[in-house]
């Protein structure tokens, strides 16, 4: 049953049962034109699109005091909990048109340099930085085709000394090296 009251729209359910609002595009004769909101006997409210079988499949699902779940083709793939929010199969990050994308991690309300950290695509590489006082250290930097670099506290300016890189031939160390227990080399070693 349907019912105005003061500009309002109120559709109720039969008791225990679901109230739904279609609404229907291009003159609704096709299974797909459909679209309904629907409030369960429970709390949560549900976004459904009717598919070219006309099985309802669930786009959005809005759970009281709980999370939200977002769904394609009927298959869950976004979800806020009080801890945060968690993907499934896969996530995305896409930089626009000539620039990178970052992945921006803070623990701890990110109210302090020492819990940012950034893992980031340039496009050509992807790198790892943490904020500290003086500015974003590199990490960790990696090449296609061209090697893994390791660093120690350096600042991410365009070209930075690793301490440890892989090369064609093996790997590199800058600095001192120091080796606890045993250790082999096999081919040739530059001392």
């Amino acid at each position: 049953a349907a019912t105005f009251k003061s500009g309002n729209v109120t559709i109720e359910g039969v008791q225990n049962g679901d109230a739904a609002l279609y609404l229907a595009s291009d003159q609704g004769d096709d299974w797909n034109d459909k679209i309904r909101m629907r409030k369960g006997s429970g709390a949560d409210l549900y976004i459904e699109l009717n598919n070219d079988s006309n099985v309802w499949e669930t786009a959005a699902q809005f759970i009281t005091n709980g999370g939200v779940n977002l769904f394609y083709n009927d298959s869950k793939k976004f979800e806020t909990y009080d801890n945060g929010i968690k993907c499934y199969n896969h996530c995305r990050v896409e930089g626009v048109e000539g620039q990178g994308a970052t992945l921006a991690l803070y623990a701890d309300e990110g109210d302090d340099s020492y819990d940012q950290f950034l893992i980031t695509s340039t496009g050509s590489e992807l790198r790892i930085l943490g904020n500290y006082d003086n500015g974003w250290d590199r990490y960790l930097e990696v090449k296609p085709n061209n090697g893994v670099k390791l660093y120690f506290d350096q600042l991410d300016t365009s070209d930075p000394v690793a301490k440890f890189e892989t090369t064609a031939d093996g790997a590199k160390v800058t600095g001192i090296s120091e080796v606890t227990g045993n250790s082999e080399i096999s081919g040739r070693a530059l001392i």
